[in-house]
């Protein structure tokens, strides 16, 4: 096929089939499949959690982080339609806003501009007591999802120093979330940019997925969101063993020398934090496990021709090869008009347009997470 040719080869002729001739698989329950909640893996997890939380051994709900480090990638649509998705297979979904200054999770369901969001959990007058964690998290039209609300940025002014500390209560109402609000799966909606918060949370999750489009400046961004989560973990790695921040950036700067990517060529970090493992065991033992903790899944988002669809298969092959993370390319979703009527709309994409070929994109990618992450 040229690079001319713009319709996708993998379903040539779908993309002219009327809605209603696509039906869409059965995405299963989250509980069928608990491979990352082993003991070793529980624990391998738990290694990378940068709060300093009590963590309920058996009652963690299993968590998504979306993400992707460019703005308007398409995060908070893959966030909402992969929570209605799971819930209609019989899971209790929570999906929380964390798009600091850009937060419409709740226009994807249909929500006004709601009085109490995300921010009033950071008040300092809160007690970690998780009532108003339950409180705040608002019930949807589509059955088994709720949301917690993002808030403007004018409504974050006082928080202008980001720490771990700030999301103590927010973190810790999320790990309570099975046992508060009886919700096996949360979804956090991450913002843009690779702020502390944003890169916090997505290195917390069991499973990270990563939205990219297929152009240079969303694939540069997906790269350097992953550079800065990577960074994340080796920090925390380094801070559990009480190493003192001048050690911390010493070895940043060994990872990201001239004189070791000369010696290592195209092995990219891993074979970087590989060849570290000679000086620091115990430091690249725990970033080992972490990484092994949790996963990430790529999404390829406004796909338009082959082209484009292999970019998420050559984004899987890095991610694991060169930054080390366990990774798979969970698929593609087609440009289609019905991503903008929906929202126009009010509604859920697969809600408005359920028969749609996108809407079957986002089953499938809703089934990958559940057989082969949970």
């Amino acid at each position: 096929m040229t690079e001319t040719n713009t319709t996708l080869t993998t379903q040539p002729n779908m993309a002219n089939r009327p809605y209603n001739s696509i039906t869409p698989p059965t995405v299963p329950m989250v509980t069928q499949k608990r491979d990352l909640l082993t003991p070793r893996r529980f624990e391998d997890w738990r290694l990378g959690i940068p709060f300093d939380v009590t963590i309920p051994t058996n009652e963690v709900p299993y968590i998504i982080a979306v993400g992707g480090g460019k703005g308007g990638v398409g995060k908070t649509m893959v966030s909402a339609n992969l929570a209605a998705k799971l819930a209609q297979a019989g899971n209790q979904v929570l999906v929380v806003d964390f798009d600091i200054g850009g937060a419409n999770l709740h226009t994807y369901f249909g929500l006004g501009m709601p009085k109490r969001t995300l921010s009033d959990l950071l008040h300092p007058r809160y007690e970690d007591n998780g009532t108003l964690f339950q409180e705040i998290a608002l019930p949807t039209s589509f059955k088994g999802v709720r949301v917690i609300p993002g808030s403007r940025e004018d409504a974050w002014h006082i928080y202008s120093n980001w720490t771990g500390d700030l999301f103590h209560h927010v973190w810790q109402g999320i790990l309570l979330a099975r046992k508060n609000l009886g919700v096996n799966c949360v979804i956090l909606d991450l913002g843009a940019g690779i702020h502390q918060h944003t890169i916090d949370f997505f290195a917390a999750a069991h499973s990270g997925v990563i939205v990219v489009l297929p152009e240079p400046t969303s694939i540069e961004n997906a790269y350097m969101f992953l550079k800065a989560v990577l960074w994340h973990l080796v920090s925390n790695s380094a801070r559990q063993l009480m190493m003192p921040d001048e050690q911390i950036n010493a070895i940043k700067e060994l990872l990201t020398s001239e004189k070791m990517a000369s010696v290592l060529g195209q092995g990219g970090y891993l074979g970087r934090l590989r060849l570290l493992a000679k000086r620091y065991p115990l430091l690249a033992n725990k970033i080992f496990r972490m990484l092994q903790g949790r996963e990430i899944g790529l999404v390829l988002n406004q796909a338009r021709c082959q082209k484009d669809i292999d970019v998420g298969k050559s984004m899987e092959h890095i991610c694991k090869n060169y930054f080390g993370f366990l990774t798979r390319y969970l698929g593609f979703f087609n440009y289609d008009d019905v991503a903008w009527k929906s929202l126009k709309n009010q509604k859920l994409l697969v809600a408005d347009f359920p028969h749609s070929l996108l809407a079957k994109r986002i089953s499938d990618v809703a089934m990958k997470i559940c057989n082969t992450r949970i």
